[in-house]
């Protein structure tokens, strides 16, 4: 979190300094040559991190991956960087200040994820139908991973598209995880049988055979009194 805080406030505060210098395309690229060269360089985590090293002196190794030297504001961001100690996090701000850039050009930069290289018509292919979609410019860059098994990762921004065969199989082996079993009627409660499409048994009739109907009372005519 606080990493993520501090590479957005040095990147915006680098992308301003651009901007208001009409400098945004020179030092974007100069800006990730480096960002590039701190990612290959194996050394670089040891090197922005050793306490003994001079602010000016890291300046220099810096720079100097640049012919002609790095572009005057880069150069001053870069020492202002290291003279508050924030030298560990400029792989991070450099990574935020290509997305920003990207962003105030109308454009996205995106990682594409395949097992095998990528043929250049391929990815252009690619990019033309994502910047049709988007309504802006993509680019992405390729790399290759054999553990991907076919298929490919797409990357932008924030979001991530997998594709690859491994994710395929991931989610079916968490499908049937999490399928459900079937359980057990429990002991000793019997399962009344099922009825459904069955006619009801008709109920049977009372032994003896109809009854008879019981024969009027006949009514007795009163005698008067005399």
């Amino acid at each position: 979190m606080l990493a993520s805080l501090i590479a957005e406030r040095y990147a915006k505060a680098l992308l301003r300094a651009a901007q208001a210098q009409g400098s945004l395309a020179d030092i974007g690229a100069q800006a990730e040559t480096l960002r590039l060269g701190l990612v290959s360089a194996e050394s670089a985590a040891a090197f922005l991190g050793d306490p003994l090293a001079q602010p000016q002196g890291k300046l220099e190794i810096l720079s100097g991956i640049f012919e002609g030297g790095a572009h005057p504001i880069l150069k001053a961001f870069l020492l202002a960087v290291l003279e508050q100690k924030r030298e560990r996090f400029l792989p991070a701000i450099l990574h935020k200040f290509a997305e920003l850039r990207d962003e105030a050009e109308g454009r996205s930069t995106g990682s594409l994820g395949t097992a095998r290289p990528l043929a250049p018509a391929e990815r252009k292919l690619l990019e033309a139908t994502l910047s049709r979609r988007l309504g802006r410019a993509v680019a992405l860059v390729p790399y290759t991973d054999k553990g991907l098994l076919g298929g490919a990762v797409l990357k932008l921004g924030d979001t991530v598209f997998d594709g690859t065969l491994r994710m395929r199989l991931a989610k079916l082996g968490r499908l049937l995880a999490q399928g459900a079993q079937p359980s057990a009627p429990s002991a000793g409660r019997a399962k009344a049988p099922s009825t459904r499409g069955k006619a009801a048994a008709p109920k049977a009739k009372p032994s003896g055979g109809p009854k008879k109907k019981a024969a009027p009372k006949r009514k007795t005519a009163k005698k008067g009194k005399i």
